[in-house]
C-alpha cells in the first residue's frame, strides 16, 4: 500500500513538472532584459572612460594643459568626468557624425584635445605685449578648455529620455538611476541653447569663475561662447570650430549650406603615354565630385619661387569645358568643409598646357613661342610622369604612407606631399627623366595638372611633422600640397589620418 502511494506521488510530481515547470521556465526565458529591449545601462564616468582610445585623449588633454598637475586634475579632469557622467552613452547627433552609442563622449574628448593642441599655436590675447601674453597663457588655456567642453552641451536639449519604469528622464540634468532609452526631438534648438547655458554655468567651478574674472576679456569670451554667441573674428571661436571639424564634426550651418564645388582637371592626352599596362589612373569621369568650369579670367599662381612664379603667376586661364556633374560623396563634402574652414580654396583649377606670352610684334610672339616649344619638348610629360610615379608608388607600397619616415601622410581625407622633398625623391627614382630637368620644372608641370587643392592666396600648405605618435616630441616644419586621397585610393578604403602630421592654416 505504501509502495503504491509513493509510486502515485512520484508520477504526479513528474506530471506537475511537465505541465507547469516547463511553462514557467519558458515564460521566464521569454522575459527580455532592459538592454535587450533597447535600453542602455547607466555607467560611471570611470567605466565610460576606461578604453584605450579615451585614455589616450585624456593624456593629450593633460599634456596640453598649462596648469599644474594638481590644477589640471581639479579644474580640468574633474569637471570633464562630471560632464561625461551626464553624457552617459548618448550619441552626438541623430544621423550625422558620431551618431552611435557613446558618440557624444568620443566627439567631446576629441574636440577638447584638438582645441588645446591648436591653441598652442596662438599667443592670446591678440595685440597684447609678450609679457602680458605670457602672464595670461594659463588663463586663456582654461578658456579654450571650457569653451570646447561646453560646446557639446546643446545636445542634451535635443534629447528626451525614458527609464525602464516609464519615468521621463531629462538628459544633462541628472544621471539616470535606471536603464534608459532616448530619442531626438525636432524643433528644440532654442530650448537646447538655454539648457546649455544653464549646464555650462553649473559646470564651471566657482574658483575658476573668480580666477577668470581677474582677466575680464577671458571671462567675457568664455561666457559669450557658452551663450552661443560666436562673434566674427573671435580667435577662441575659430579654434573651437576648427577643432570640431578635426574631431570629425561639421561647421555650424554646414547642413544647410551648399558644399564647395571641386572641379576635376582635364587630363591631357599625353598622360596615356606614361601609364603602364594594367595600371589604373583615376579618370575625370570616375571621380565622385561636382564638376564646374572655372570662372572666366581666373588667375592661378604658382607655389614656386623666383622667375618660375613670374611666368605662371600672371597666366590667364580660359574657361575649360568640363564633364557633366555627378553627385558628391559625403566624404568629399567633409573635405570641402575642412578646406573652407582653414581659409583655403577648394577649387583646383586646371591650367592649359600652352601658355600665352604677350609680345610687341609678330616676331616676338614667334620667338617666344619657339622658346616655349623647345622647353616643353625638352621636359615633356615630367608633371604627368611625377603623378604616375606618385600614384603607382602609393598603390604598390613602394612609397610609404603615414610612417615616421614617410614623405606622404594622410589628414582629413587628403594626401599631404612636401616640397621640395617629394620632387627630389621623384628625380632620384626616375633616371628616364631627361638630364637638365630640375625640381622646379617638375613642380611647375605638376601644378599644371590641377590635381592639388589651392589656398586662396596660392601659397603652400604648412604643417608640422612629428617624430613620435600623437604629435609628441620634436618636429620639423614642412610646406607642400594637399591632394584628394580618392584620386589615388580608387575602389579601396582610404587609410586613417597620420599620427605624425598636423596641418595648420598659416
Amino acid at each position: 500500500m505504501v509502495t503504491t502511494v509513493t509510486t502515485v506521488t512520484t508520477v504526479l510530481m513528474k506530471m506537475w513538472r511537465k505541465l507547469f515547470g516547463r511553462s514557467a521556465t519558458a515564460g521566464k526565458a521569454k522575459e527580455k532584459t532592459p538592454e535587450a529591449r533597447g535600453y542602455l545601462r547607466p555607467l560611471t564616468a570611470l567605466e565610460i572612460l576606461d578604453t584605450e582610445n579615451r585614455q589616450g585623449l585624456l593624456k593629450q588633454i593633460r599634456d596640453n594643459s598649462l596648469m599644474t598637475k594638481e590644477g589640471t586634475e581639479k579644474y580640468y579632469l574633474q569637471p570633464l568626468r562630471h560632464c561625461v557622467n551626464l553624457m552617459q552613452q548618448l550619441p552626438a547627433t541623430e544621423k550625422e557624425h558620431h551618431a552611435v552609442v557613446g558618440g557624444l563622449v568620443d566627439f567631446t574628448l576629441k574636440r577638447v584635445a584638438y582645441a588645446l593642441r591648436l591653441s598652442r599655436g596662438y599667443m592670446l590675447p591678440q595685440g597684447a605685449g609678450a609679457e602680458e601674453q605670457s602672464a595670461q597663457a594659463a588663463t586663456w588655456n582654461a578658456v579654450i578648455f571650457y569653451a570646447a567642453l561646453c560646446r557639446s552641451l546643446t545636445v542634451f536639449g535635443l534629447l528626451e529620455g525614458e527609464l525602464t519604469d516609464g519615468t521621463l528622464w531629462f538628459p544633462g540634468l541628472s544621471v539616470p538611476s535606471q536603464s534608459y532609452r532616448l530619442r531626438f526631438c525636432q524643433g528644440r534648438e532654442e530650448r537646447a541653447q538655454a539648457l546649455a547655458v544653464l549646464l555650462g554655468m553649473r559646470l564651471l567651478p566657482e574658483d575658476v569663475v573668480i580666477w577668470l574674472g581677474r582677466t575680464q576679456a577671458a571671462l567675457d569670451t568664455l561666457l559669450r561662447i557658452i551663450m552661443g554667441e560666436d562673434r566674427p573674428g573671435c580667435v577662441v571661436s575659430e579654434i573651437i570650430s576648427e577643432a570640431s571639424v578635426l574631431a570629425g564634426g561639421q561647421l555650424a550651418g554646414a547642413r544647410n549650406t551648399p558644399q564647395p564645388v571641386v572641379p576635376e582637371p582635364v587630363v591631357p592626352a599625353a598622360a596615356a603615354s606614361v601609364v603602364a599596362p594594367g595600371m589604373v589612373v583615376p579618370a575625370t569621369g570616375q571621380e565622385q565630385a561636382t564638376v564646374a568650369a572655372p570662372a572666366p579670367g581666373m588667375v592661378l599662381g604658382s607655389a614656386l619661387d623666383g622667375s618660375a612664379a613670374a611666368v605662371t603667376g600672371n597666366t590667364v586661364v580660359p574657361p575649360t569645358p568640363q564633364p557633366a556633374s555627378v553627385q558628391e560623396e559625403p566624404a568629399d563634402q567633409t573635405i570641402g568643409d575642412v578646406m573652407a574652414l582653414m581659409g583655403f580654396s577648394t577649387q583646383s583649377e586646371p591650367v592649359e598646357p600652352g601658355i600665352f606670352v604677350p609680345g610687341n610684334s609678330e616676331s616676338a610672339v614667334t620667338e617666344n613661342a619657339a622658346d616655349l616649344k623647345d622647353k616643353t619638348e625638352k621636359h615633356e610629360n615630367c608633371g604627368e610622369l611625377f603623378w604616375y610615379w606618385l600614384n603607382n608608388g602609393i598603390r604598390t607600397g613602394s612609397i610609404s604612407v603615414n610612417r615616421p619616415d614617410s614623405l606622404v601622410h594622410i589628414t582629413g581625407g587628403m594626401l599631404f606631399i612636401p616640397t621640395p622633398e617629394i620632387f627630389f625623391a621623384f628625380l632620384k627614382d626616375s633616371p628616364e627623366i631627361i638630364p637638365g630637368t630640375s625640381r622646379d620644372d617638375v613642380q611647375r608641370e605638376f601644378e599644371k595638372l590641377g590635381r592639388n587643392f589651392c589656398r586662396r592666396d596660392n601659397a603652400l600648405f604648412q604643417c608640422q611633422k612629428y617624430e613620435e605618435e600623437n604629435r609628441l616630441g620634436r618636429y620639423k616644419r614642412w610646406s607642400g600640397y594637399l591632394i584628394k586621397a580618392r584620386q589615388i585610393y580608387t575602389g579601396e578604403e582610404v587609410p586613417g589620418d597620420s599620427v605624425y602630421l598636423f596641418v595648420s592654416s598659416v
